[in-house]
C-alpha cells in the first residue's frame, strides 16, 4: 500500500521508486501484485503516462487510513511495551491516602505517562490482598505486619511511618504536649481490626503497656482506622494512629506524641510475584525511587523494590 500511494500521489514510477528506496521494477511488479490481489485495475500506465483509475482514486483514500492505522497501532504497542499505555487498578487502605502517598505518586506516574489510567480503591486489606492474589488489583498500598499473604503475592516495604495518641481535645492529656506511656495505664483503647481479625497496630499498644507497666484495656474495636478516630471524637477512649490521620481535621480529636517510647508503622505495597505488566512494572519501579521522599514532612526510610518479574 506504501508502494502504490507512493506511485499514486506523485504518478509517477521513476520518482516513487526513489522516495520508498525500491528499484523502479520491483516497485512496478509489487504494483502488479497488489492489483492482482485485488482483482483490479489501480493505475492506466503507458509508456509516458501514469493515471489513476476511479477505483485507484477510491483505493487511494483507503489507502491512506490503512497506512495511518497501521502507524498508530504500531506506536500504541510501542507505548504499552514502555508502560506510558494502558491501566493501573491500585487499592489501598483507608489510612493510605492522609500519608499524601497516593497523591504523590499517582501525580508523579501521570506526569510521566498521561496516556494511563489509575483505577483506585479503598478497602478491608482482607480484600485487597484477594484482589491482587485473583487479578483483580494489580498492587494495593497496606499496613504491616500482616499474616497470611498468599504464595502468589509478594510485599515490599516503602516507608514507615511513626504512631502517635489521638484522643479528644478536652481529656485530661490533651494540655501535655508529649504523653509518658505510664500515663495512659488507666485509659480505654480503641483498636482498629481488619475482617480477619488482625491489626497491625496491636504490637504498639503491647510495647506501650509494658513500657507503662500496666494491661492496655481495648474498650472497642473498629473495622478501619477512619472509624477509631471517629470513635476517639465520640469519646469512646483514646487510640494509637498513624501520623499523617491529624491531617483528617476530624474536630475535637488532637494528637499527641508519646515521650518516652518510638514507635513506628510500615507502609508496603503488595503485588503478584509474576507480574508482567510493563505499566505496573513501572508504576512500581516508580516506589522504588526518589520520586518517594519526601512524601510529608515525617521521617520514613525507603527501600527500593525488588522487581525480579519485571
Amino acid at each position: 500500500m506504501r508502494y502504490f500511494v507512493a506511485v499514486a500521489e506523485r504518478l509517477h514510477f521513476a520518482e516513487a521508486a526513489e522516495l520508498v528506496h525500491v528499484s523502479q521494477p520491483g516497485l512496478s511488479q509489487q504494483i502488479k501484485l497488489l492489483e492482482q490481489e485485488l482483482g483490479v485495475l489501480l493505475l492506466d500506465r503507458t509508456k509516458r503516462t501514469v493515471i489513476l483509475t476511479e477505483a485507484g482514486k477510491y483505493f487511494l483514500e483507503e489507502a491512506k487510513l490503512s497506512i495511518e492505522h497501521a502507524a498508530r497501532a504500531k506506536a500504541v504497542a510501542r507505548k504499552v511495551s514502555r508502560g506510558k499505555l494502558g491501566r493501573v487498578r491500585i487499592g489501598h487502605i483507608h489510612s493510605i491516602p492522609f500519608s499524601g502517598i497516593l497523591t504523590k505518586v499517582t501525580s508523579a506516574f501521570s506526569r510521566y505517562a498521561p496516556d494511563v489510567h489509575l483505577d483506585l480503591l479503598d478497602g478491608d486489606p482482607v480484600d485487597l490482598i484477594a484482589g491482587i492474589k485473583e487479578q483483580e488489583l494489580d498492587l494495593a498500598f497496606i499496613r504491616l505486619p500482616r499474616e497470611g499473604i498468599p504464595p502468589e503475592v509478594t510485599i515490599s516495604t516503602i516507608y514507615q511511618e511513626k504512631s502517635v495518641l489521638a484522643l479528644r481535645d478536652d481529656h485530661w492529656l490533651a494540655q501535655k504536649v508529649r504523653i509518658q506511656c505510664v500515663d495512659l495505664r488507666s485509659e480505654q483503647f480503641i483498636a482498629y481490626q481488619s475482617r480477619d481479625g488482625q491489626s497491625p497496630l496491636d504490637g504498639h499498644r503491647t510495647a506501650i503497656a509494658e513500657k507503662g507497666g500496666f494491661r492496655p484495656n481495648v474498650s472497642q474495636r473498629a473495622p478501619s482506622i477512619t472509624m477509631v478516630v471517629a470513635l476517639v471524637a465520640a469519646g469512646s477512649g483514646i487510640a494509637i494512629v498513624p501520623e499523617s490521620l491529624h491531617y483528617m481535621n476530624v474536630p475535637s480529636v488532637v494528637f499527641r506524641p508519646l515521650a518516652d517510647i518510638d514507635l513506628v508503622s510500615e507502609v508496603a505495597v503488595a503485588y503478584r510475584r509474576d507480574v508482567r505488566s510493563a505499566v505496573v512494572c513501572r508504576f512500581l519501579a516508580g516506589l522504588g525511587s526518589n520520586a518517594l521522599a519526601p512524601l510529608t514532612a515525617f521521617p520514613r526510610s525507603h527501600r527500593s523494590l525488588q522487581l525480579d518479574a519485571c
